[in-house]
């Protein structure tokens, strides 16, 4: 499966089977951890198993079931771009899990937060958690459930960007590719600016997730337009020739 390939297929999925991610999985996934971590700085860690903060159902609101496995996504608490960079390299993992045949789900809030996943170093804050395992081959009924209950209706590609021309096809291809990325409750706040040939990017609205959700758009962006971006809102895309200029794995 190629990385967009991956980009398309890739859906938050919320039941996990008992099945063990074998070793050979876990050592890719590691490795890739450790280049995002060198690369951004970041102190993400890959934890077996989890399952303790997922234990009481009055912190799951029963939305997750069998979870395991884990990212651990966390960094250090005084960079300024720290949930962005989260949210950017973070979705890099999710996609090259879904290569790997695993699903994954983006867990903001519903885990315990006082659960010992382990020791952080003083200067680190945990962010949030990734759920990663064997899924059902299907959405199960309550996964179609939650989903029915937790997303928005999509929004429409024209409401991801605003161009004050028509904009060029590889544009559009970054707005496409975003329209495919995970947005807390599919709320999609990001938007894509052409303008005067140059692309930018800024966030809409006032939420807890949106610098994440900004991370995991401009990731999907980067990978559909064939290019990168610098941390921060309104940050400038930079176009590459080479199209997965911001695919940090090996391809």
């Amino acid at each position: 499966m190629t990385v967009l390939q991956a980009l398309n297929a890739r859906v938050s999925r919320r039941a996990y089977t008992d099945k063990p991610i074998p070793p050979e999985l876990i050592l890719r996934l590691e490795k890739n951890i450790e280049t995002v971590n060198r690369i951004a700085g970041l102190s993400i860690r890959f934890l077996p198993d989890g399952s303790g903060a997922f234990a009481r159902l009055s912190k799951t609101y029963g939305l997750l079931t069998g979870v395991r496995s884990l990212f651990c996504m966390a960094g250090q608490a005084e960079d300024p771009f720290l949930r962005e960079k989260i949210g950017y390299y973070g979705e890099f993992l999710v996609l090259s899990a879904t290569q790997m045949g695993l699903g994954t789900c983006w867990i903001g809030g519903s885990f315990d937060k006082e659960y010992p996943f382990y020791e952080l170093a003083p200067s680190e804050k945990l962010v949030c958690v990734v759920a990663v395992g064997f899924s059902p081959e299907e959405l199960t009924v309550r996964e179609k459930l939650v989903r029915k209950a937790l997303h928005r209706a999509d929004k429409p590609m024209e409401a991801l960007y605003d161009a004050d021309e028509p904009p060029p096809e590889w544009f559009l291809d970054g707005v496409r590719a975003v329209a495919k990325a995970p947005s807390a409750v599919n709320r999609h706040p990001t938007r894509f600016l052409w303008k005067d040939g140059r692309v930018f990017v800024q966030n809409e609205g006032n939420f807890s997730y949106q610098s994440i959700d900004l991370g995991i758009a401009k990731a999907h962006f980067a990978l559909g337009a064939g290019g990168r971006f610098e941390p921060g809102e309104r940050s400038e895309f930079v176009k590459e020739e080479n199209p997965l200029a911001a695919w940090p794995f090996d391809r």
